[in-house]
Formats: structure tokens, C-alpha cells, sequence
């Protein structure tokens, strides 16, 4: 392969930039386990496990989870929510980037 010329070079830094970035920067995955309980606490039910997209934080910030009991419209229900790294996102975003990083390497080489 040949050397890289001047906008091939500039196109993988700001490429390698936006990787880094995607990395501090990082998506999360919000786990919630919801009971159903009565007024007192009693757990009613079996629970439900959900999970979901979050929003983005800082790596060495990440969402904090929490705990709570609630009652909504005269249900009652337990919360436990906990965070965790959505690794399927900031893999197909860093996915994209390469692509389209390649691509632009591509696009901007020398013509023979």
C-alpha cells in the first residue's frame, strides 16, 4: 500500500478522534426489575425485567443506579434500576466510523 497523502492522513485522525471520544464518552443500558407490591411493601407478584436504552455519560461517571417505591395511579411497585455499558451500540458506532473513515481514505486518494 502506498503512504498516505495529506487528506488521507487527516481523515484517519479526525477518524481515530471520534473512536476515542465514542469511547469516554460512551452509550449506556438501563436494567430496571419492577414488583409489584401493596401499600405495605408486600411483594404481589412476579416482577418484570426490562431493559433499554440510556443516556450517554462520561466512562469514569457512569449513571448511578437506585432503588425506590413508588405508587402510581393507587399501584404500588418496587424499582431496582442499575446501569450498565451498551456494548452492541458503541461497537456498531465505532462500526460506522471505520466505515465511513475507510471510506474516506478511499474517496481521497491519489488517482494514477
Amino acid at each position: 500500500m502506498d503512504k498516505l497523502n495529506q487528506k488521507q492522513k487527516l481523515v484517519l485522525a479526525v477518524g481515530i478522534g471520534i473512536i476515542v471520544l465514542m469511547g469516554l464518552i460512551p452509550p449506556w443500558a438501563d436494567n430496571s426489575f419492577v414488583i409489584p407490591t401493596d401499600s405495605d411493601g408486600k411483594q404481589l407478584g412476579q416482577g418484570s425485567f426490562q431493559q433499554g436504552a440510556a443516556n450517554y455519560h462520561f466512562i469514569f461517571d457512569p449513571p448511578r443506579g437506585s432503588s425506590r417505591q413508588e405508587d402510581v395511579y393507587g399501584s404500588h411497585y418496587f424499582e431496582n434500576r442499575s446501569y450498565k455499558l451498551d456494548f452492541v451500540r458503541l461497537f456498531l458506532q465505532w462500526f460506522m466510523v471505520a466505515i465511513g473513515t475507510g471510506a474516506g481514505i478511499y474517496f481521497f486518494r491519489e488517482q494514477t
